[in-house]
């Protein structure tokens, strides 16, 4: 069987869930599945994919179209050419881990995964640059015509049957994984490297995710200037883990106005490899998103051994569900008492510590490629 896959994602240079997503999902599928020839696809003259272990196995190659990204957009969705899966030389199936623009034969099989659409119910959280973004990327036809649509929550596919009007037997939802390096207790030592690296302060409070508006930083600063205030925890800090996003000004502006501005660290970039440890020296982590698809970092945290507070909206119930505080994303207040709840009885927290990493092992990526080869297969 030969299996195509657009990995033009991977040739993005920044880390976010799409990308967590496409790499450890088809880690797990080239792994279990040996007899299956996968043909991975991108394009672009400088853009390069990532490099993976997975990529040099013996069922994988790789298929570079020499065409400018901007290029092939213009002949995608005006000429709906090249066609990717003839490009290819011929594939049984062809995946698409995102809804990139993508050009197949009509009688190419296609599945596509859709991670969110928070592009049409939230335009107000992104940029012109990245609403003109998405208009050159999304086509509904791809997705219409797919023979299955992965929705990565019930969230997820609850917008899509709203909004793109698809039969509800058209959609399955899939889970994404979470790393097994998080599950694992970082070494004293490596702990202590890492806090060197990063000068994480002894004990703080985390939050990971892109610095935009969608994250609401601002309720998260507000609720962590009550807590340390009315608590007396003036040693208490709080770390922020992501690059700058759409809005990002504005939450440097209000970091910048606070009274005890040093007690808020900023790390726009941590290597893959030190997450785990980062994570693990928080005392609580917080996300107060308006708006996740899914929601990785609640999950990465979990899975860490850090007790959870995140927002009571979209896809994180569905992540977090009882192993972890949940909270309106308006509401300061509630943040605070959560907060409260976690730092004042070592029971409460030692119990959602305990939640937490047994509701983590409920989402394997291995669990999740066996689910997706069926689908792909089927």
């Amino acid at each position: 069987m030969i299996i195509g896959v657009d990995i033009r994602v991977l040739s993005n240079q920044r880390h976010s869930g799409v990308e967590e997503y496409t790499a450890n999902l088809l880690a797990e599928l080239i792994s279990q599945n040996p007899q299956v020839h996968f043909k991975l696809f991108y394009c672009g003259f400088k853009s390069r994919p990532q490099s993976y272990d997975w990529m040099s196995r013996p069922n994988v190659s790789i298929h570079h179209l020499r065409l400018p990204n901007r290029l092939y957009l213009i002949l995608a969705r005006f000429l709906n050419w090249p066609k990717a899966d003839v490009f290819l030389g011929g594939v049984d199936v062809f995946f698409s881990p995102h809804f990139l623009i993508t050009p197949l034969s009509k009688n190419c099989r296609r599945v596509i995964t859709v991670h969110d659409l928070s592009f049409k119910l939230y335009p107000i959280f992104f940029s012109w640059r990245d609403r003109l973004w998405h208009w050159a990327h999304f086509r509904i036809n791809d997705i219409l015509s797919a023979q299955k649509i992965i929705a990565v929550s019930e969230s997820t596919k609850a917008d899509i049957l709203d909004l793109l009007k698809v039969p509800a037997k058209q959609v399955s939802v899939v889970y994404s994984g979470v790393s097994p390096d998080f599950l694992v207790p970082s070494s004293p030592e490596q702990q202590k490297i890492v806090s060197q690296r990063y000068q994480l302060p002894k004990d703080f409070i985390l939050c990971v995710g892109t610095i935009e508006k969608r994250k609401n930083f601002e309720t998260l600063l507000e609720a962590f200037e009550i807590f340390r205030r009315n608590l007396k925890l003036l040693n208490l800090k709080l770390v922020i883990v992501g690059r700058l996003g759409f809005g990002a000004g504005a939450v440097l502006g209000l970091i910048g106005r606070m009274a005890d501005r040093d007690s808020v660290l900023v790390l726009n970039a941590v290597e893959n490899i030190d997450r785990p440890a980062v994570y693990q020296r928080a005392q609580a982590f917080v996300y107060p998103s308006y708006f996740e698809g899914f929601g990785f970092p609640p999950l990465e945290a979990m899975a860490s051994g850090v007790p959870v507070i995140a927002s009571a909206v979209s896809s994180l119930p569905e992540v977090v569900a009882s192993a972890g505080l949940l909270v309106s994303p308006e509401r300061s207040d509630q943040i605070f008492w959560a907060l409260r709840k976690i730092f004042k009885n070592k029971q409460v927290r030692q119990d959602f510590i305990q939640r937490g990493r047994a509701r983590a092992r409920l989402f394997s990526w291995p669990k999740t490629a066996q689910i997706m080869f069926k689908i792909l297969t089927d």
